[in-house]
C-alpha cells in the first residue's frame, strides 16, 4: 500500500527521485512532499520559490493517491497559508 511522505520528515529521498526523474537539481531553501510504495519513491514534489501568497511546486512520478493529494492541499492551504500554488511539470508526466 502506498504511504504519503510528508514534509516534516524530510526524506532526501524524494529530492534525488525528482532530480533523477527531471535531470536537475534542487538546491535549497525547499521543501517536499512524497509517495512511497514498497520502499521505493514513486512519486513526488518539491515546493520552492515562496511569495507571500504562491510557491512553485514541481511535480513528478505515478500513482498519486486522494490521500497524497488531500495532504498537499492541506500543507499547501493550511500549513504554509498560500492562496496559489504554480505547479511545473515535465511534459511526458501526462498519466495519473
Amino acid at each position: 500500500m502506498p504511504r504519503v511522505i510528508l514534509p516534516h520528515e524530510q526524506d532526501g529521498r524524494i529530492s534525488c527521485f525528482l532530480a533523477d526523474q527531471l535531470g536537475v537539481l534542487f538546491y535549497p531553501p525547499f521543501t517536499m512532499m512524497g509517495i512511497e510504495q514498497d520502499g521505493q519513491i514513486i512519486a513526488g514534489a518539491i515546493f520552492n520559490c515562496f511569495e507571500t501568497h504562491d510557491v512553485h511546486a514541481t511535480i513528478a512520478g505515478h500513482g498519486w493517491t486522494l490521500r497524497f493529494l488531500r495532504a498537499l492541499g492541506w500543507y499547501l492551504f493550511d500549513v504554509l497559508r498560500v492562496e496559489r500554488f504554480t505547479g511545473d511539470v515535465p511534459p511526458g508526466n501526462v498519466t495519473i
